[in-house]
């Protein structure tokens, strides 16, 4: 007959670290995981670190770029194409807890809105489908341009890495904790979303769809941007800019010729073309007094 193994001969498994006798058991929990923690924590932070650094040589290794371009602390862009911004935000849909999501790829330089797309939910693989028609359609070379974003999940996601690390773009995120360091997306939603057109609710995502094609056409080619001497983001992503202040100064010149008691302090000149966009301007150096 099999043998029958009672209570007192079964084995018991026991821990290297056992929880001490505690009268509460609750206390005594609490204590134990605080040691663990507390063991495990520099552990912990070497495996992190040799991860960090194996994940930074394979990169390397997969895309022919330079360290330097792996993290970019402050993108800076002196012409179009050569530093985007992309953000999502949700537009509310016809009911409560219903939205829709606006992706929207802006040039830093320019203002120019490169290209939008409207969902249902937020997905890596629908913004890794917008990022590379985007670039193909903008012809962006390797090497070439630097894509900014927050930390969101589709921003930092491992599709959306692989196609830039394919493409040759440098990825460049906001610092960790700062809620303003992807100011020029947020501003073009504020743009939008103050407009006196823009509806509380989209009745539909066909609804929403056909706004954004409508604003996006104003903002592009109709919008007289401040930051850009007032001129559209069409014509600064395009190269017309020069051409356009050029015949500003033409008109202003003559119209100083003609009345030159309407302007007071001094003849009148356009607006300055934008020479340089930054994601986070370095900060000035502070002057210090050397002497004794």
């Amino acid at each position: 007959m099999p043998r029958l193994i009672v209570e007192r001969e079964m084995p018991v498994a026991r821990s290297t670290n056992p929880i001490p006798p505690c009268p509460n058991a609750i206390a005594s929990l609490a204590a134990h995981t605080r040691r663990e923690r507390s063991v495990n924590t520099g552990r912990t932070a070497r495996n992190f670190r040799r991860n960090v650094v194996r994940f930074t040589l394979g990169t390397i290794a997969s895309a022919p770029l330079q360290i330097n371009q792996l993290f970019i602390h402050n993108p800076l862009a002196t012409a179009p194409n050569q530093l985007w911004s992309w953000d999502i935000t949700k537009l509310k849909g016809p009911t409560t807890w219903s939205w829709y999501h606006l992706y929207v790829i802006l040039d830093v330089f320019s203002r120019y809105a490169v290209g939008w797309m409207i969902a249902p939910h937020e997905s890596a693989a629908l913004a890794e489908k917008l990022i590379g028609t985007c670039c193909a359609r903008e012809g962006i070379t390797r090497a070439q341009l630097t894509l900014h974003a927050d930390r969101g999940s589709s921003m930092t996601s491992k599709p959306v890495a692989l196609l830039l690390a394919e493409l040759g773009v440098t990825k460049s995120h906001s610092r960790p904790h700062v809620s303003n360091d992807n100011p020029y997306s947020e501003a073009q939603f504020k743009t939008m979303k103050y407009r006196p057109d823009f509806p509380a609710r989209f009745g539909s995502i066909e609804d929403a769809r056909a706004h954004a094609v409508d604003f996006f056409r104003w903002y592009n080619t109709e919008h007289h941007h401040s930051a850009l001497g007032l001129h559209t983001p069409y014509d600064v992503h395009h190269h017309l800019a020069a051409a356009r202040h050029d015949a500003r100064a033409q008109v202003l010149t003559a119209a100083y010729a003609v009345h030159p008691e309407r302007f007071v302090r001094r003849p009148p000149s356009p607006r300055p073309l934008p020479t340089a966009a930054w994601i986070n301007p370095p900060l000035p150096p502070v002057a210090t007094d050397d002497a004794e």
